[in-house]
């Protein structure tokens, strides 16, 4: 088997590739910002707002594009 060598190196060198890429993840992991950086962040809502409930929701046998949607406020929407 002449090739098996060449197989044990190239089984070698993938390990230590993997090891090092993951040392260097958890290094890099490891760094932290301080928290002051975030003092001045505060809360709020930027959306997407709700704009009311669904009833019911259906699709159309054949057409698996094309889907319909009942609200409680009435109506009925398409949508494709």
């Amino acid at each position: 088997m002449q090739g098996g060598g060449i197989m044990r190196i190239g089984n070698r060198l993938f390990q230590f590739i993997i090891y090092f890429l993951v040392g260097f993840t958890i290094l890099a992991a490891k760094e932290r910002f301080s928290e002051d950086l975030f003092k001045a962040l505060k809360y709020r809502n930027i959306g997407p707002f709700r704009g009311g409930r669904s009833a019911a929701a259906t699709g159309v046998p054949g057409n698996k594009f094309l889907a319909y949607f009942g609200s409680t406020g009435g109506g009925v929407w398409r949508a494709k």
